[in-house]
């Protein structure tokens, strides 16, 4: 039995080495299979910076969005407040033009008027100066300075003075020259 049992052994042995071979190939695996796993979670880990850098990139740029957002309503509101500005400005200029243009006008008139009322007073002037004949209450009196005088139609001049003649052709006889 001798035989038997050392070709027992030796067959036992093989299969023992072989086992051990198995299992060195399996550990061998086994930390190729570790390197190979560190190696995801070291790309996962990175992958995980890179996204929460891309979120964070992410957040500022919309918080720059956000900024600029801002920025153009507050520059819309200035613009808005200039036009705003502008179109005062234009509409005083246009008052001021016209009140410029109605105050020469204004300057002519009283220039006209003044024309005028001189012409006016050199007419009263002309008038008060020269001999008229009015018809009043049935009798004829030459106007003389604006004073009513008794006619005297044969010799055609003045005679005793009777009043003033009013604007209504009327005489106030107090009112004697």
């Amino acid at each position: 039995m001798s035989v038997t049992l050392s070709s027992l052994e030796r067959a036992l042995v093989g299969t023992l080495e072989q086992r051990d071979k198995q299992i060195a190939t399996l550990e061998a695996t086994k930390v190729a299979y570790a390197d190979r796993l560190t190696e995801l979670e070291d790309r996962v880990v990175s992958a995980s910076q890179q996204r929460v850098a891309l979120l964070e990139e992410k957040m500022g740029l919309e918080e720059r969005l956000a900024e600029a957002a801002a920025d153009a309503v507050r520059a819309k509101q200035r613009i808005a407040e200039l036009e705003e500005r502008l179109t005062e400005k234009a509409t005083a200029e246009a008052a001021v033009k016209a009140a410029e243009k109605a105050a020469k006008e204004a300057e002519k008139a009283a220039k006209e008027a003044e024309k005028a009322a001189k012409a006016t007073k050199k007419a009263a002037r002309v008038t008060e100066a020269a001999d008229d004949l009015k018809f009043i209450n049935g009798n004829v009196y030459m106007i003389k300075n604006g004073f009513a005088h008794e006619y005297d139609a044969i010799f055609e001049t003045a005679g005793k003075c009777v009043g003033k003649l009013l604007p209504d052709e009327t005489i106030d006889t107090a009112v004697v020259a």
